[in-house]
């Protein structure tokens, strides 16, 4: 039975943390390695889990403190301590169905590659909404959240593969250099992951931070040609039309001086990369048809009429 590593990175979740753990220790997976790292929290998340580890006495959790430096150095110290074969990580704020590990780790074994859980549960305090996604390769990065998949380590380490500082963007990128050394992959569609839609998590900031995402993709971009990897061009191009053009541009709009420049800088900023990118064979079989007249009138530069469409899917 394969060891899978699991790094929980903890930072200020004394309110979640339990349910999370006790949603590893229920695996119906029995061979794990759970790296609980705290981040420098500074509410009682150390103290729940300390007691929280000594009462269930399981010498599969093993707990490490770190001074404050973010999820993504964080999760790159539990890639240093792993010592399996395949790794996967869990925000310490969600929860996993107890099938997880053993649904993801009988498809990776036959494909000897990574494996993402492309549906998923998105989790709100009144409601609890499916999320699902087309079994397509594109899948892997339209929703590139690194806790939907379980990674083969060995992959990881012989390319250097860390992840990187960005606010935004962050598992884009990671999950991006994964797969340009992958041939295979398979993606499981039921959902097994529980995200919890916190009102201040990161996925709901809207200030400059969030223009890190133009970096982490900059940043692929080099990547591809310092490696001399061409085969993933258009998906690049597409990562610049659903990353930038729609869901930086949501996040755009809630600025609280949003301005109509911006806007048409992130337009001007992917053109200039990608002039013909209105041709990309994946908005075809991606996006929805509001989707692609909001990527039409952009590309027409019909602003006015973008900003109507963009409303429509805030």
């Amino acid at each position: 039975m394969e060891k899978i590593t699991v790094v929980v990175p903890v930072y200020n979740t004394e309110k979640y943390v339990i349910k999370c753990l006790e949603s590893i220790k229920n695996q119906t997976y029995f061979n794990l390695e759970v790296l609980i790292i705290n981040d420098g929290s500074t509410d009682n998340s150390e103290k729940i889990i300390k007691n929280y580890l000594k009462d269930i006495n399981d010498p599969r959790f093993i707990y490490h403190y770190k001074p404050n430096s973010g999820v993504g150095k964080t999760r790159n110290l539990g890639i240093k301590l792993a010592t399996s074969n395949y790794i996967s990580f869990i925000d310490s704020d969600d929860w996993i169905e107890k099938t997880f590990y053993e649904k993801l780790i009988k498809k990776i074994k036959k494909q000897d590659s990574f494996i993402m859980n492309s549906s998923f549960y998105k989790v709100y305090n009144t409601k609890k909404e499916i999320t699902k996604i087309k079994k397509r390769s594109i899948s892997l990065l339209k929703s590139p959240s690194c806790c939907l998949k379980l990674f083969n380590l060995t992959t990881i380490r012989q390319n250097n593969i860390q992840f990187g500082n960005y606010k935004m963007g962050e598992d884009l990128n990671f999950t991006f250099k994964v797969m340009c050394h992958n041939k295979n992959f398979s993606i499981y569609t039921k959902p097994l992951y529980n995200y919890y839609m916190r009102d201040d998590s990161t996925t709901h900031t809207y200030d400059i931070s969030m223009f890190s995402l133009l970096d982490s993709i900059s940043d692929m971009e080099s990547y591809t040609k310092e490696n001399n990897i061409t085969k993933f061009n258009d998906i690049l191009e597409y990562i610049n039309i659903s990353h930038i053009l729609i869901a930086l541009m949501k996040r755009v709009q809630h600025l609280k001086d949003f301005k109509t420049k911006v806007y048409e800088q992130l337009i001007d900023y992917v053109t200039n990369k990608y002039p013909n990118w209105i041709n990309n064979k994946h908005i075809k079989s991606q996006l929805t048809k509001e989707e692609k007249n909001y990527l039409l009138s952009l590309y027409n530069k019909d602003i006015n009429k973008s900003l109507i469409y963009l409303e429509k899917f805030l």
